[in-house]
């Protein structure tokens, strides 16, 4: 008899998967055990035909409802101690997990050993004397891994064990309520992204009609490999992760059902499906019963004809629910909003995305911003609490009232101070619809090692005057604000044509290493250099990990490493870099 281990939430009830693994010959035996539903509920009856409307069990605030009956969830879950039926998946994996050979694929019986929530499995991992220590390491250590060769490879993947920030399979970055949950979460999510691709080649290979998961990039979306360094430099610096998830929403589609193999854009996989929560979820129980004909040598129950129908109508239902609530939750957050308009004194402490409500909020009234709220503005501006968002918001969709105007020329001005933030500002714009694409017009005079760039920016129409300083990247972003400022009509900054031949002594950074990231970033700005680049990689298991972080700026390149935080990592490599230019001072 098989043997499973159980990982979920602390409040589920039906447990729809188990896993196991364990060290062979040649490397690493992975098994996923997914619940046999299709035995329990026959296609085309009333239960089927409940499941069929509800799709999906749907969690709400104070209630849950079910996709299945309670009598069936309780004959298909893997609960502790129960023999169940079950489709398993085995992959054999070399010693560097590489595959071996191809999965298989069959049903069968599987005994749950075991049952955890996310949060225990993080607690038995500090326990070596717990019964399932050493099973539960190892899942650890291959999950980590897999996660690790899956980035490596292109795909939208990372995760902070410090602070529980994760990845969904689609590339979008949400953050536990527990922290402890994080490892529980990614062993359970690396099995499972394993397992529905594997069953989306076999079907694929044997021209099985599935309901594939499709999901692709936006067309201005920017290359894979730079959205993956932003979200790099996004988990390096969390104050940075909310702009950027909202910037992801605007670079990647929705995922969605075909019975075309469409391919993976977050996963950055050929092929894949969703067949591991058939108790939940209505289309991984179709997949399943596609699945079981074909093994068991049984006509198929649907036709591809039939997939592609419940294909539309999948994700049309779907995406109205997804409309309606939607709808449900702005309402909400506007009278919150609206509410919060009334006492001006919280405006400047508020959360960020309640601030960016009510900013909202206030712009479409139509009316002039209120005296709490150009105060709450105008201090947190100061104050740098305001992400490129919020100040998109204000210079491309307030209205062109006074009180408005004097805000988005402080917008400006702050842009000035730090130009860098202008381009988020800009591609976010874009991106939103809110300004056509821009193009840039460079050229450069100069000799030497003092060359001068001129750059003309446009916007549909909008075109601003060459703008000039010593380094292309400047003059982009020079001319940037000034767009922004035209597209505003307001009065945009002007800066002097530099001296060709003027010999600048740049001024060294801050040496203080409690704070270099920041000192390094400032001296690079203040200077017109590229913004320093850090990279990162972790070493170690997941208890003790150690990370090291490689940064290149001003020309040089420095490698530093920390125990237990990136932070500390990225700090000492940047602090390597302010050492050398103090050495050659």
């Amino acid at each position: 008899m098989r043997s499973g281990l159980a990982i979920d939430s602390a409040t589920t009830i039906d447990r729809d998967d188990a896993i196991w693994a364990e060290k062979t010959v040649a490397g690493y035996r992975l098994s996923v055990f997914v619940a046999d539903v299709s035995a329990l509920v026959r296609m085309g009856s009333l239960v089927d035909e409940q499941a069929r409307e509800r799709l999906e069990t749907l969690y709400r605030s104070h209630s849950i409802q079910f996709m299945l009956p309670r009598g069936v969830q309780d004959l298909a879950s893997l609960d502790k101690g129960k023999v169940r039926s079950v489709l398993t998946i085995d992959l054999e994996f070399d010693v560097d997990l590489n595959m071996l050979s191809a999965p298989k694929l069959s049903f069968g019986k599987v005994k749950t050993a075991d049952t955890f929530a996310h949060k225990e499995v993080a607690n038995i991992l500090r326990d070596p004397e717990h019964k399932w220590y050493e099973q539960l390491v190892l899942c650890s250590s291959l999950a980590q891994s897999l996660l690790a060769n899956r980035r490596d490879q292109g795909a939208m993947a990372l995760y902070d064990l410090n602070n529980g920030w994760v990845t969904t399979e689609d590339g979008f970055v949400h953050q536990l309520k527990d922290v402890e949950d994080t490892i529980g979460y990614v062993i359970i999510q690396e099995f499972m992204i394993l397992a529905n691709a594997a069953i989306a080649n076999y079907a694929a290979e044997h021209e099985l009609p599935i309901l594939f998961r499709n999901h692709t990039a936006k067309a201005h979306a920017a290359c894979r490999e730079e959205i993956q360094n932003q979200m790099a430099a996004a988990f390096v610096a969390p104050e940075t992760l909310d702009v950027f998830r909202k910037r992801t929403h605007l670079l990647l589609n929705k995922a969605d059902y075909g019975q075309m193999l469409g391919g993976h854009y977050g996963l950055n996989l050929p092929a894949y499906t969703h067949c591991t929560s058939p108790i939940r979820r209505y289309a991984d129980l179709v997949t399943q019963r596609q699945l079981e004909a074909l093994l068991c040598g049984r006509e198929l129950p649907y036709t591809r004809e039939e997939i592609s129908i419940l294909a539309a109508h999948i994700n049309e239902t779907l995406v109205a629910r997804k409309e309606a609530a939607g709808d449900f939750f702005r309402s909400r957050a506007n009278k919150l909003a609206e509410s919060r308009l009334c006492k001006p004194r919280t405006l400047k402490y508020i959360e960020a995305k309640d601030f960016e409500r009510v900013l909202k909020v206030m712009i479409e009234s139509g009316e002039d911003p209120t005296e709490g709220m150009v105060e709450a503005f105008q201090y947190r501006l100061a104050k740098r609490l305001l992400n490129p968002g919020d100040l998109r918001i204000v210079l491309l969709l307030a209205p062109g009232l006074d009180d408005w105007q004097k805000l988005s020329q402080a917008v400006i001005e702050h842009l000035v101070g730090r130009p860098h933030s202008a381009i988020a500002v800009a591609n976010i714009a874009v991106q939103s619809g809110d300004l056509e694409d821009i193009s840039y017009t460079s050229r450069k005079t100069g000799t030497g090692h003092r060359p001068i760039f001129f750059v003309i920016a446009q916007s549909g129409d909008t075109k601003t005057d060459e703008v000039a300083a010593t380094s292309l990247k400047a003059a982009k972003q020079r001319a940037t604000i000034c767009l922004l400022a035209k597209r505003r009509d307001l009065t945009g900054p002007t800066w002097e044509v530099p001296d060709s031949d003027e010999d600048v002594k740049k001024a060294r950074p801050a040496s203080r290493t409690d704070n270099a990231v920041a000192a390094l970033q400032e001296y690079c700005q203040q200077n017109n250099l590229d913004l320093p680049h850090y990279e990162f990689k972790q070493r170690g298991d997941s208890h003790t990990p150690t990370f090291v972080c490689t940064c290149e700026a001003v020309g040089r390149k420095k490698t530093a490493s920390a125990s237990g935080r990136k932070g500390d990592a990225k700090r000492a490599a940047a602090a390597a870099i302010i050492e050398a230019l103090e050495r050659e001072k």
